[in-house]
Protein backbone atom coordinates (compact mmCIF):
# COMPACT_ATOMS: atom_id res chain seq x y z
CA UNK A 1 0.00 0.00 0.00
CA UNK A 2 1.61 3.39 -0.60
CA UNK A 3 0.36 6.16 2.01
CA UNK A 4 0.97 9.77 2.13
CA UNK A 5 0.90 11.80 5.34
CA UNK A 6 -0.81 15.20 5.26
CA UNK A 7 0.29 18.03 7.76
CA UNK A 8 -0.94 18.46 11.04
CA UNK A 9 -3.24 21.60 9.84
CA UNK A 10 -4.90 19.33 7.03
CA UNK A 11 -5.74 16.72 9.51
CA UNK A 12 -6.92 19.14 12.51
CA UNK A 13 -9.65 20.34 9.60
CA UNK A 14 -10.81 16.85 9.09
CA UNK A 15 -14.63 16.02 10.65
CA UNK A 16 -14.81 14.22 13.31
CA UNK A 17 -16.83 11.45 12.42
CA UNK A 18 -14.10 11.07 9.61
CA UNK A 19 -11.44 10.75 12.25
CA UNK A 20 -13.39 8.17 14.62
CA UNK A 21 -13.74 5.41 11.80
CA UNK A 22 -12.18 2.54 12.89
CA UNK A 23 -9.27 1.73 9.96
CA UNK A 24 -9.50 -2.22 11.62
CA UNK A 25 -12.13 -4.56 11.59
CA UNK A 26 -14.25 -4.73 14.77
CA UNK A 27 -14.68 -8.82 14.36
CA UNK A 28 -11.18 -9.76 13.14
CA UNK A 29 -9.35 -6.92 14.31
CA UNK A 30 -7.17 -6.59 11.05
CA UNK A 31 -6.88 -3.71 8.66
CA UNK A 32 -9.52 -2.74 6.20
CA UNK A 33 -7.85 -3.87 2.69
CA UNK A 34 -10.68 -4.45 0.66
CA UNK A 35 -14.24 -3.11 -0.33
CA UNK A 36 -17.61 -4.61 -1.20
CA UNK A 37 -19.60 -2.47 -3.30
CA UNK A 38 -22.82 -4.16 -2.85
CA UNK A 39 -22.78 -4.00 0.70
CA UNK A 40 -20.86 -0.58 1.12
CA UNK A 41 -18.37 -1.18 3.33
CA UNK A 42 -14.80 -2.08 3.78
CA UNK A 43 -13.50 -5.44 4.40
CA UNK A 44 -10.63 -7.01 6.18
CA UNK A 45 -8.87 -10.47 4.30
CA UNK A 46 -10.68 -12.57 6.52
CA UNK A 47 -14.14 -10.98 6.27
CA UNK A 48 -13.73 -10.64 2.18
CA UNK A 49 -13.10 -14.65 2.80
CA UNK A 50 -16.06 -15.47 5.13
CA UNK A 51 -18.85 -13.22 4.34
CA UNK A 52 -18.13 -11.52 1.07
CA UNK A 53 -16.81 -14.94 -0.73
CA UNK A 54 -20.11 -14.75 -3.31
CA UNK A 55 -20.10 -10.73 -3.90
CA UNK A 56 -18.75 -10.01 -7.31
CA UNK A 57 -17.99 -5.90 -7.02
CA UNK A 58 -14.91 -6.69 -4.41
CA UNK A 59 -11.72 -3.59 -4.76
CA UNK A 60 -8.73 -2.98 -3.32
CA UNK A 61 -9.43 -0.33 -0.95
CA UNK A 62 -6.94 1.99 -1.89
CA UNK A 63 -8.21 1.99 -5.15
CA UNK A 64 -11.86 2.67 -4.12
CA UNK A 65 -10.64 5.41 -2.47
CA UNK A 66 -8.24 7.07 -5.13
CA UNK A 67 -11.31 6.96 -7.45
CA UNK A 68 -13.65 8.61 -4.91
CA UNK A 69 -11.24 11.27 -4.36
CA UNK A 70 -11.12 12.12 -8.07
CA UNK A 71 -14.84 10.48 -9.20
CA UNK A 72 -17.27 13.33 -10.39
CA UNK A 73 -19.51 12.42 -7.72
CA UNK A 74 -17.36 14.16 -5.56
CA UNK A 75 -17.31 16.93 -8.16
CA UNK A 76 -21.27 17.28 -8.04
CA UNK A 77 -21.22 16.74 -4.38
CA UNK A 78 -19.12 20.13 -4.56
CA UNK A 79 -20.94 21.50 -6.61
CA UNK A 80 -24.70 20.65 -4.80
CA UNK A 81 -23.09 22.15 -1.84
CA UNK A 82 -21.82 25.34 -3.32
CA UNK A 83 -25.56 25.30 -5.11
CA UNK A 84 -27.19 24.97 -0.83
CA UNK A 85 -24.49 27.24 0.27
CA UNK A 86 -25.76 30.26 -2.22
CA UNK A 87 -29.43 29.23 -1.91
CA UNK A 88 -29.41 29.49 2.32
CA UNK A 89 -28.13 32.92 1.96
CA UNK A 90 -30.78 33.93 -0.74
CA UNK A 91 -33.23 32.20 1.78
CA UNK A 92 -31.74 34.38 5.01
CA UNK A 93 -31.43 37.45 2.76
CA UNK A 94 -35.29 37.02 2.13
CA UNK A 95 -36.30 36.54 5.35
CA UNK A 96 -33.81 39.43 6.80
CA UNK A 97 -36.18 41.56 4.19
CA UNK A 98 -38.92 39.83 5.50
CA UNK A 99 -38.68 41.30 8.93
CA UNK A 100 -37.77 44.93 7.67
CA UNK A 101 -40.92 45.25 5.31
CA UNK A 102 -42.94 43.67 8.53
CA UNK A 103 -41.32 45.71 11.04
CA UNK A 104 -42.00 48.83 8.22
CA UNK A 105 -45.26 47.66 7.87
CA UNK A 106 -46.16 47.92 11.87
CA UNK A 107 -44.45 51.45 11.98
CA UNK A 108 -46.89 52.41 9.37
CA UNK A 109 -49.80 50.55 11.15
CA UNK A 110 -49.32 52.34 14.45
CA UNK A 111 -48.89 55.82 12.81
CA UNK A 112 -52.41 55.15 10.86
CA UNK A 113 -53.73 54.58 14.54
CA UNK A 114 -52.16 57.54 16.17
CA UNK A 115 -54.11 60.04 13.16
CA UNK A 116 -56.74 57.90 13.27
CA UNK A 117 -57.40 58.72 17.31
CA UNK A 118 -56.03 61.78 16.80
CA UNK A 119 -59.03 62.33 14.35
CA UNK A 120 -61.17 60.71 16.45
CA UNK A 121 -59.89 62.82 19.57
CA UNK A 122 -60.54 65.91 17.04
CA UNK A 123 -64.29 64.68 16.04
CA UNK A 124 -64.93 64.32 19.86
CA UNK A 125 -63.44 67.46 21.32
CA UNK A 126 -65.63 69.26 18.49
CA UNK A 127 -68.90 67.67 19.62
CA UNK A 128 -67.94 68.17 23.16
CA UNK A 129 -67.34 71.68 22.62
CA UNK A 130 -70.40 72.01 20.18
CA UNK A 131 -72.32 70.46 22.85
CA UNK A 132 -70.93 73.33 25.55
CA UNK A 133 -72.05 76.27 23.43
CA UNK A 134 -75.64 74.38 22.92
CA UNK A 135 -76.02 74.16 26.94
CA UNK A 136 -74.68 77.59 27.18
CA UNK A 137 -77.34 79.09 24.85
CA UNK A 138 -80.05 76.87 26.66
CA UNK A 139 -78.57 78.29 29.74
CA UNK A 140 -78.43 81.83 28.83
CA UNK A 141 -81.93 81.75 27.62
CA UNK A 142 -83.34 79.73 30.43
CA UNK A 143 -81.45 82.10 32.63
CA UNK A 144 -83.18 85.18 31.00
CA UNK A 145 -86.85 83.67 31.16
CA UNK A 146 -86.05 82.74 35.17
CA UNK A 147 -84.63 86.70 35.66
CA UNK A 148 -87.51 87.74 33.96
CA UNK A 149 -89.79 85.45 35.98
CA UNK A 150 -87.88 86.45 38.97
CA UNK A 151 -88.70 89.90 38.49
CA UNK A 152 -92.29 90.01 37.32
CA UNK A 153 -93.20 87.94 40.84
CA UNK A 154 -90.99 90.93 42.40
CA UNK A 155 -93.80 93.16 40.93
CA UNK A 156 -96.67 91.00 41.42
CA UNK A 157 -95.42 91.24 45.34
CA UNK A 158 -95.27 94.65 45.12
CA UNK A 159 -97.93 94.91 43.55
CA UNK A 160 -100.29 92.69 46.29
CA UNK A 161 -98.64 94.11 49.46
CA UNK A 162 -99.51 97.50 48.11
CA UNK A 163 -103.18 96.05 47.53
CA UNK A 164 -103.00 94.34 51.27
CA UNK A 165 -101.73 98.11 52.34
CA UNK A 166 -104.60 99.68 50.30
CA UNK A 167 -107.41 97.11 51.99
CA UNK A 168 -105.90 98.09 55.42
CA UNK A 169 -105.67 101.62 54.98
CA UNK A 170 -109.64 101.51 53.81
CA UNK A 171 -110.65 99.37 56.63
Amino acid sequence: MDHNGIPINYYNKLPTDFLKASQNCAKHNEKFQMYCQKHESPCCRKCSIECHKTCQDIAKLDEVIHNAKTSNAVCEIEETLVEVAENLQKIRRHQQNNLSTLKKQRTEIEKEIMETRIKINNHLDKLQEDLINQLDAVEEIENSKICHLLSSLENKERETAEYQTNIMNMK
